[in-house]
């Protein structure tokens, strides 16, 4: 699931580089979505949450941008 934003009010930085949306695309149609989530690049990407569930793992991921918080 991603969801717009992340835990606080930002202040807009055009341009980014890429849309959420992609992001989202590129970690669940990879064969193995959790570890492409620690290598994929976020650096002028809009803030975002992203929560990724399978049965024996669950994984939110708050984003800035930035950085990754988990």
């Amino acid at each position: 699931m991603l969801l717009n934003g992340a835990a606080q009010k930002h202040i807009e930085q055009p341009p980014y580089l890429r849309s959420r949306g992609l992001v989202l695309i590129d970690v669940i149609s990879n064969t193995n979505p959790f570890d492409l989530w620690e290598i994929i690049p976020l650096e002028k990407i809009e803030p975002f949450t992203l929560i990724l569930f399978k049965p024996e793992n669950y994984f939110n991921y708050v984003g800035t941008g930035k950085q990754r918080k988990y």
